[in-house]
């Protein structure tokens, strides 16, 4: 038996999400989700959200909210489940709000239906989501065309040969790729040092230093190669860059190259 009262009145309301964005050329989500209440005996309660939440492109749309809020009790749940409708086969990745932590968690990624549950215990809050669209996922490839001169601690290598550049997060004038898009990404580097000579480098996370690099001197040219499995914020920054104040130089010729690429939300 549900000795809440208060989830009785509160479960079975309908909820009407509401959207600020008016362009319908944009995905909408819907949402759909369950209460789940752990108590002596398993009782599920329903609640159904209307609507629709527009999912603008690689950055998060504004919140979805219901009309309703939700009393919640110890060991209560919430499962959010989420229909993408408009833009056939566009990738909608969501996050629903949870108040254990006053956060916002992914609940997924998909163009059809995707669900997951979330602590909500003992709290008084308003179920909400936010959605994205990744119609193209990120990925870039640059090489390095003439040799490069790295002076100073603080220089960045800037990758000018862009062959691949989908949803235009590298920029070669500054060589930072700019994330769009939330999400896991995998970053590699091959930095071939010029004969003889020697390269330090490493891969920054914004203004802190992910992995490091280091091409050694041998009696011809050398390369070395890093890579990394990075989780990335919108905004958040992934650079080369050097890691010493000694000038030295890159092998150009697309024998030095950055790559990278979305993985998954």
């Amino acid at each position: 038996m549900i000795t809440d009262n208060r989830l009785v009145k509160q479960g079975f309301n309908t909820l009407f999400l509401q959207y600020s964005q008016t362009d319908r050329k944009m995905p909408k989500t819907y949402l759909l989700f369950v209460v789940i209440v752990v108590a002596s005996q398993m009782v599920v309660t329903y609640g159904k959200g209307g609507g629709g939440c527009y999912a603008p492109p690689f950055v998060w749309g504004s919140e979805c909210r219901s009309s309703t809020s939700i009393i919640g009790n110890n060991g209560v749940q919430i499962r959010y489940c989420v229909n993408v409708n408009g833009n056939a086969g566009t990738q909608v990745c969501c996050q629903g709000y949870s108040p254990v932590g006053n956060t916002f968690q992914s609940i997924g990624c998909g163009s059809g239906s995707f669900c997951r549950t979330l602590g909500w215990g003992n709290n008084i809050a308003t179920p909400k989501i936010k959605s994205a669209s990744a119609s193209v996922k990120p990925a870039i490839f640059a090489a390095l065309t003439p040799h490069f001169t790295l002076t100073g601690i603080n220089a960045v290598l800037k990758f000018d040969d862009v062959r691949v550049n989908r949803g235009g997060a590298y920029d070669p004038s500054t060589g930072v790729f700019t994330a769009k898009v939330q999400g896991l990404y995998h970053f590699s580097c091959m930095i071939l040092a010029n004969h003889g000579a020697v390269v330090h480098y490493q891969l920054n996370k914004n203004d802190q230093p992910y992995i490091l690099g280091y091409s050694h001197r041998g009696a011809a040219a050398d390369s070395s190669t890093i890579s990394a499995v990075i989780e990335l914020t919108v905004g958040d920054r992934v650079f080369v860059k050097h890691r010493t104040d000694a000038a030295e130089v890159v092998f150009g010729f697309a024998h030095t190259s950055f790559s990278g690429y979305f993985i998954h939300e």
